[in-house]
């Protein structure tokens, strides 16, 4: 399933989909929030 945010806007219309009202816009950036994960998960690991 692709993200709707990345649908050209026709295919967004005809799917009657409105980015920001009917559906959300990311909360947060799943990069940064993965990549966090990543660091923290690593620092424990050289915490042990």
């Amino acid at each position: 399933m692709h993200p709707p945010r990345t649908a050209e806007i026709d295919i967004l219309t005809r799917a009657g989909v409105t980015l920001g009202s009917n559906y959300l816009y990311p909360i947060v950036d799943r990069r940064q929030v993965r990549q966090r994960a990543l660091d923290a998960f690593r620092n424990l690991k050289k915490a042990e």
